[in-house]
Parts: C-alpha cells; sequence; structure tokens
C-alpha cells in the first residue's frame, strides 16, 4: 500500500504469484498544511514587504505586505530668486522628500553699466548690464584698447651766445603730455677777439679798436675789425690799419685765400716767376690760380704781386671765388661799366648780392680805380656775412 502525499495519490499494488500486478484503491491526496508564515522582508514607506507561508512537506509560498506609507514633515520653505523658482520641500523620516508649492521666479532687477571711454593711456570698456538685486552680470563690459598717443613734435633751436636754446622735444597731440622733455641748451656767451665775438660778429662793448685810423662810423669800420679779428687781415702796424691804403694782387688773394679757410693748394708747380717759393703770399697765389680765381696777366709768366688791385679786380676775383652764378635781370646801374666786358657779370652781382653799391653819390663803379685795404675788406665782409 502506498500512502498518499500533500500532492500525490494513495493506492494499493496486487501481486500475482506469477509476477503481473496491478494498482486498485486509491486514497486522495492529504493537501497541503501551511504555517501561519514568516516575514521573510519587512514592509517600508516606499517598499511593500513579503511573508512567507511553508507546509510540512517543504513546499512554500509568498505574498505580498503593504507598504507603510509616508510621514512626511511641514515642508521647508526654498524662496525664489531673480532667475529660479521658489518651493517647498517635504521630508518623510525615511528620508524619502519631494518638492511642491512652487512660486514662479523673482526677475532680475536690471542696472546699466555705463561705458567708459579710453584715453591715450588708460583702456575703457563698453556698456554693461548686471543686476541689482543678486549682482549677476547679465552682459559683460569688455575692456577698449588704450588709443596711444599722437605724437607732436615740438622743434627746438640752436643757442647763441646771448640767448639759451632748447632740444627737440615732442607731445601728445590729444592729451598734451609731454613725450620727450624739451631741455634748456645754455646760451654759448660770446667769444671776442679784437673786439669781435668770432661766433655772432657781435661787437665787445669793452672792447678798445686798436687802429687808430678806423673811425667808429666809418663805412669800414666793422669789416675791418671783423677782418682783424678773424685773422683775414692784420694791420700795418700794431695801431694802424691803413685803409686807404693801396692792395697789391698778392694782398687780395692772401685775403681771400684766408677767408676761404687757408686751404693748402694741390700742386706744388708754380706757373709764375715772380712769385717766388716760402713767401707770405706763395701759397695763396698758387690756390687762387688753382681754383681759377686769378690767372696771372695774359701773355706774361708774371703774376704781379706787388701791382695794386683794381676795383674790377677784385669784384671779379669775388665772382669766381663764389661759382660765377648767374646773374639775373638786375639793371645796371653804373655809366661806366659797359655790357660785355670781362667784368661785367660780376660787378652786376656783386650789386645784386649787395656786397657793392658803387661810390656814394655817383653814377660810376671806379672799375680801373685802385682798391683800397679798407674796401677789400668791406667786400669781403659783406659776402661772408
Amino acid at each position: 500500500m502506498t500512502e498518499p502525499t500533500c500532492t500525490a495519490l494513495g493506492y494499493t499494488t496486487y501481486t500475482c504469484a506469477c509476477g503481473d500486478s496491478y494498482v486498485a484503491d486509491y486514497v486522495a491526496a492529504t493537501g497541503h498544511s501551511w504555517d501561519n508564515g514568516t516575514v521573510t522582508t519587512e514592509a517600508t514607506e516606499q517598499a511593500e514587504g513579503v511573508i512567507t507561508y511553508t507546509c510540512a512537506c517543504g513546499e512554500s509560498y509568498t505574498e505580498a505586505i503593504a507598504k507603510l506609507g509616508h510621514s512626511f514633515d511641514e515642508g521647508v520653505v526654498t524662496a525664489p530668486t531673480c532667475d529660479t523658482a521658489g518651493y517647498t520641500t517635504y521630508t518623510c523620516d525615511c528620508g524619502y522628500s519631494y518638492k511642491a508649492d512652487y512660486v514662479d521666479a523673482l526677475g532680475h532687477q536690471l542696472v546699466i553699466d555705463e561705458a567708459v571711454a579710453p584715453d591715450c593711456t588708460e583702456t575703457g570698456l563698453t556698456v554693461g548690464v548686471h543686476c541689482s538685486v543678486c549682482e549677476d552680470v547679465l552682459v559683460a563690459q569688455e575692456t577698449v584698447a588704450a588709443l596711444g598717443h599722437t605724437e607732436a613734435a615740438d622743434a627746438g633751436y640752436a643757442a647763441t651766445c646771448t640767448e639759451t636754446g632748447l632740444t627737440d622735444g615732442s607731445h601728445c597731440a590729444v592729451c598734451g603730455e609731454v613725450l620727450v622733455e624739451q631741455t634748456v641748451i645754455a646760451a654759448l656767451g660770446h667769444s671776442y677777439h679784437n673786439g669781435i665775438c668770432t661766433v655772432c660778429g657781435g661787437e665787445d662793448p669793452e672792447y678798445v679798436n686798436p687802429f687808430v685810423d678806423v673811425i667808429e662810423g666809418a663805412y669800414y669800420y666793422d669789416a675791418v675789425l671783423w677782418a682783424a679779428n678773424s685773422g683775414i687781415a692784420n694791420g700795418t702796424t700794431s695801431t694802424t690799419f691803413e685803409p686807404n691804403g693801396e692792395c697789391t694782387r698778392a694782398m687780395a688773394v692772401t685775403l681771400l685765400w684766408r677767408a676761404a679757410g687757408s686751404p693748402a693748394p694741390t700742386t706744388t708747380a708754380n706757373p709764375f716767376s715772380d712769385v717766388e717759393e716760402g713767401k707770405w703770399y706763395t701759397e695763396a697765389v698758387l690756390w687762387a690760380a688753382e681754383e681759377g680765381i686769378a690767372l696771372g696777366y695774359d701773355n706774361s709768366t708774371e703774376f704781379g704781386v706787388d701791382d695794386v688791385c683794381s676795383r674790377a679786380h677784385i669784384a671779379t676775383f669775388l665772382y669766381r671765388m663764389a661759382g660765377e652764378p648767374a646773374v639775373s635781370d638786375v639793371e645796371n646801374p653804373f655809366s661806366d661799366v659797359a655790357e660785355g666786358q670781362w667784368y661785367t657779370n660780376a660787378i652786376l652781382w656783386a650789386v645784386e648780392e649787395e656786397i657793392t653799391n658803387g661810390y656814394a653819390g655817383s653814377d660810376e663803379f671806379g672799375t680801373t680805380d685802385d682798391c683800397t685795404r679798407g674796401q677789400i675788406v668791406t667786400f669781403l665782409y659783406r659776402y661772408f656775412n
């Protein structure tokens, strides 16, 4: 006999001596006998629990235990800001929370941040916007580069004997800032020699004229002192100049040579039979001949060192020394200066350059008149000054 179980029928097995058998007398299954159940998972506020029921045969099944449900507090309010909504947060003892009761954001209170113009040295700013409540920058101000200076030159000027000078400088034409400061150059002060300043030509008020025959007010007064001071012309003695004395050709070219800085001639070949080596006028004559200023006489080997110079000769020497510039349409004021003569352009050039105007009260130049020492230094003084 096979006993019934919780899920299977019971029965009786009948067997013959021959070995055949059959089953009969079935008995119904007994069915499960469940216990009162064991809670295997506790229910929480957020999740169901589980209870397990077990039969004596070992079979089991489970059932859900309902959630316990939340117990929320009164909520914590988060106030709205300019750009964020407000809300209330409700929290359960289990830690779970949720947000509700939303309040709209307040919106920004706009304030304009004014633009700042740049200048030569300082940067500027573009227009910006910020909120006066939360201080958030809504439109950022951007830096505008400094403009830089606009340089304008301040021209300096040289100092003179009596006046101070200034160095070159510069300033900004926009803001006025000094970029390169001008500094004062001290006045040079006079450098007197023989009563004349070698720098500006001014007269020394304390100077005593050494020449008793050079009277202040004479047309040649300044010229004689300039020539003596410059080492161009010496007196005939320590106290006399002899302004009305004759001027020889040797004297004339020597004065021109000294006024030119006493340059050494480039050749030692001497074409003149009356110019001895080592004389006070030798270098001057050779230089004048080399430069084409004074060439001696035509068809002669002599220079004529002791011959007295005429006024036409002196004007011609100066004209050649100046490079024989073209003469403009200057009117010829002299009755004794004929057109086409070897000295015509020279004398008209001298008039144009205000070196000479001939004799006062006369329409003659005196082309063949002897040139005096006073006249030649006056011609040189006017030419070089």
